[in-house]
């Protein structure tokens, strides 16, 4: 992936391929801080900022080490260090992306592929910073976010906690368990399962999940029941209709809602507290929101679980109480 020049920038930024055969000078290096570098992809020429190891402090020689992705590092001497920091005064912030800026200096050349930030948690705090101040924008009743975990790696979780998330999503119940069942004691942590629940995973779900989001039949309220009966655990339930009446899709049709409803309510122990909905990709999402929040007031349930990355402004703008968003908080996950 080539790089873009940058042409404002005061220090030489050099195209260069994707290889693992890269190099980094850096300038205005503060040692074990961050160093305020910043490459660009090659779509809109957003920079990012790179977060490099510690290195013991030189006088003279340079010192050479490795850094992230393979990529070697030039650490300058003392004395250009020194050099660089004065010249750090006349540098440019570089643009914004999601709230992170950087300031570069005269002192610095740089090589690199394009790549993200890897300082998650910086990332990942503006990102809920942002999606927090448009669902406030958009709805004037309170809305809850549910960050979708599902394919997460670890350190992407625990930059979400440190920023302050307290409630996820998650599809699978497995997966879920190797995500949370070991952070279960962190307070206010609150876990909802917005995939397919098979009927034999019923015991796992209630053991670990608070909210579960798909119930679709009654054959899945009868074992959740009796889970919930057998551990003494009653997470809040959603039923999910099938608003588009895929045949592909999971969820009850809006037709046979009402029956569903009732069985729920008089079989299961916990509380049934509302819809939850995925409307067709080809479609618009408004009149299924709509229609959800419909059937939602019309059944006396307080709680409306609709809109995702695309979309969960116009959810909120809706009705929803609660919004499930991966992608737009966490950053597009990686794929094989």
């Amino acid at each position: 992936m080539a790089l873009k020049m940058l042409p404002h920038a005061k220090w030489p930024v050099h195209a260069v391929g994707a290889g693992c055969e890269r190099e980094i000078r850096i300038g205005p290096d503060q040692h074990n801080t961050p160093c305020p570098l910043a490459v660009a992809d090659n779509s809109e020429g957003v920079f990012y900022r790179i977060c490099l190891p510690e290195v013991a402090d030189n006088d003279a020689n340079p010192v050479r080490q490795t850094g992230c992705h393979g990529a070697r590092i030039l650490y300058p001497s003392r004395i250009c260090q020194e050099k660089a920091t004065r010249q750090q005064g006349r540098g440019v912030r570089l643009r914004d992306r999601r709230g992170v800026s950087e300031l570069a200096g005269d002192g610095c050349g740089v090589l690199h592929p394009a790549m993200p930030s890897t300082d998650l948690s910086n990332d990942i705090a503006a990102s809920r910073d942002d999606i927090l101040k448009q669902l406030a924008s958009v709805a004037d009743h309170p809305v809850e976010l549910v960050a979708v975990s599902k394919k997460q790696p670890d350190e992407r979780l625990q930059a979400a906690l440190d920023c302050g998330q307290r409630v996820f999503g998650e599809n699978r119940v497995q997966e879920a368990q190797e995500h949370w069942q070991h952070r279960r004691d962190i307070e206010g942590l609150t876990l909802h399962l917005i995939g397919p629940l098979q009927s034999n995973k019923s015991e796992d779900a209630v053991a670990l999940f608070d909210v579960i989001q798909t119930v679709d039949r009654k054959k899945i309220v009868r074992t959740l029941s009796e889970a919930a009966e057998k551990l003494n655990r009653f997470p809040h339930l959603l039923i999910q209709v099938n608003t588009g009446e895929e045949d592909q899709k999971s969820g009850v049709l809006p037709a046979d809602l009402e029956e569903l409803i009732d069985y729920t309510r008089a079989t299961y122990p916990g509380e049934l507290k509302g819809l939850m909905s995925i409307p067709p990709v080809d479609e618009p999402a408004g009149p299924h929101f709509a229609l959800l929040k419909k059937l939602a007031d019309r059944a006396g349930l307080p709680w409306v679980s609709m809109g995702m990355s695309a979309d969960y402004e116009l959810g909120a703008k809706l009705g929803a109480t609660h919004v499930r968003v991966g992608s737009a908080f966490f950053g597009e996950r990686k794929t094989a």
